[in-house]
């Protein structure tokens, strides 16, 4: 799968509604440093190398960790990635604010929500 590449910007301020810096920032906190040297040093696996391919890390943080915070939220609910779920994401993503398209970040919200704790 071919990602567009995506260009690095500051940091988003949006978070979803749900989110909460005591719950979700401090899980996200947690598993940020290895997620992001994980992006930088990838390991030899074909499936991840796709998604990483011309993206900076920079430009792909605010999906993986809406995935992330989204699968501490939604995660009873929805147990694994499903239509209904990227739906879902979508209509609450933030396109002003993130100045990002959800086509175009869902590849990394997927991959935070699937990320192990």
């Amino acid at each position: 799968m071919q990602i567009p590449a995506l260009t690095p910007h500051l940091d988003s301020p949006w978070r979803a509604t749900y989110w909460k810096p005591a719950v979700h920032g401090v899980a996200w906190d947690h598993v940020r440093s290895a997620i992001s040297t994980d992006w930088v040093q990838p390991k030899i696996d074909p499936t991840q190398k796709a998604v990483h391919d011309g993206t900076h890390w920079a430009a792909a943080e605010p999906g993986y960790r809406y995935g992330f915070g989204a699968q501490l939220q939604y995660g009873s609910q929805f147990a694994k990635w499903s239509d209904e779920l990227e739906r879902k994401l979508g209509a609450e993503w933030n396109e002003e604010l993130t100045g990002q398209t959800f086509a175009s970040i869902s590849p990394f919200v997927r991959q935070g929500f699937e990320t192990k704790r």
